[in-house]
Parts: structure tokens; sequence; C-alpha cells
């Protein structure tokens, strides 16, 4: 092999990997809408299509979403945008038109709004949320997608446990809630009746007052009272022995 060959193939060699590194390199973008304006890449290459998956496209000056298929060129690598007042809205980065890594999202003034990590185009990892002063408000995670775990709302102090996406609550819990429930009303019950007869043996004011009316009474006219009773009590025992007397 002469050298000329030689230094024929090299140079088709070397022409052909810089023209492949051209067509690949990502093209740079600017677009502006009525709220926002946008710096991003694109690139020609279409792209292997997955389920459940969210692609971002560019086409006629506009950026296009959409599952399972794509009409235009691909958004990849860097991304940025940014209010009217050149104030940075969002920030993140594409993989064949797919959201890759940590995404971030601004307010208006400048505070930090939002933090979510993408895995090839799925939310899977951290999330946080902060209020216009900066304060964070909201964190959890999510996992291919959906909510995991546990989220806690700073504000309200409330915790909330997902579980796919779902709200969760434990077996044990929901048994234990129930004995609880039977226990109080178990409960209950004696102290229901406990009140009902302790009502019933419980003495009423006129028996009180009569009982007290009794214990007062004089000495003196209880034995009145005695003498009068027994005075009676003999006058109808000679009456009734006069009548038998008579009869007989």
């Amino acid at each position: 092999m002469t050298s000329k060959t030689i230094f024929s193939i090299f140079l088709f060699f070397s022409l052909y990997c810089n023209l492949q590194f051209i067509t690949e390199t990502p093209l740079r973008k600017k677009i502006v809408d009525k709220d926002f304006k946008y710096e991003f890449y694109v690139t020609k290459k279409i792209p292997e299509i997955r389920a459940n998956r969210t692609y971002y496209w560019f086409k006629g000056g506009a950026i296009h979403t959409s599952e399972y298929g794509i009409s235009g060129e691909v958004l990849n690598d860097d991304f940025e945008k940014f209010y009217l007042n050149n104030q940075i809205a969002e920030k993140g980065k594409f993989n064949k038109g797919l959201k890759v890594g940590v995404w971030k999202n601004w307010h208006p003034n400048g505070k930090l709004s939002t933090y979510q990590y993408y895995d090839e185009g799925i939310k899977n990892g951290a999330f946080y949320k902060y209020n216009e002063n900066g304060i964070l408000v909201e964190k959890g995670k999510y996992r291919r997608d959906k909510k995991q775990g546990e989220w806690i709302n700073l504000i309200s102090k409330d915790t909330v446990v997902f579980k796919k996406g779902e709200v969760f609550v434990s077996k044990e819990k929901t048994k234990t809630t129930k004995e609880d429930l039977k226990k109080k009303e178990g409960k209950t019950k004696p102290n229901f009746f406990k009140r009902l007869f302790h009502k019933k043996n419980k003495p009423t004011k006129e028996n009180e007052t009569s009982k007290s009316k009794k214990d007062n009474v004089n000495p003196r006219e209880k034995e009145k009272s005695k003498e009068g009773k027994g005075f009676f009590k003999r006058l109808f025992s000679k009456k009734q022995k006069t009548d038998d007397q008579l009869k007989n």
C-alpha cells in the first residue's frame, strides 16, 4: 500500500467524522411568545419512541409536546425560558426530546419556585416547592412519575403518605382504629347504666325533706304520740271485750 493510498484513506475518514459531528450537533434556537422568551437546541435525528413519555419538539416557530410520536426537530441539550424582562423562568436539559436531570422553575421575582428531577422524561426523585418569598412549602418524591412515600406540607403541617400515586393507609392503622372504637363503645355502655342506676337510687329532695322533718320531731311529742296511740288501743280493746260478754 502506497503512501498516497494511506493518505486518501485518512482524509476520507477525517471528512466522514467531521460530517457526522456536524449532522449530530444540536442547532440553537431562539423564539419569543406573548409571555416568555426561549433559548434551546434541537436535533434532526429522530429518536426511538418510548411508551408513556412526553416528547418535546420544535416546528413552525413553536415548541410542541406529544406522546408516542413526534413531527419536527426534537429538543436536545440545554433549555432556558425567560420572562419578558429577561428574568429566568425555567431551566433544564433534554435528551432526544425527553427531560432529564434537574429542572428548576422560578417566580417572576427571581425566587425559586420548584425543583424536580427527571429520568428519561419521567419524574423520578426529589420534589421541592417554594413560595414567592423563597420559603419551602412542600416536599416529597416521585417514583416513575407517581407520588411515593411521605409528602409534607410545611404550611399546614400535614403529612400524607402515597403509594404508587394514591393515598396510602396501612391495614394495621385501620385495625387499630376499629379496636379503639370498640373499646370506647365498651366503656361508654357501663357508664350509661351506672348513671341510670345512680339516678334511680338517688334520694329526691322531697324524701330528704320528709326524713329531715321526722328526725327533727321533739322527743316529748314522740312520747305523747305513743301514749295517745296506747290509749286508743286500750279503749278499743275494752270495747271489744264488752261486746263479747253481751253476746255470751
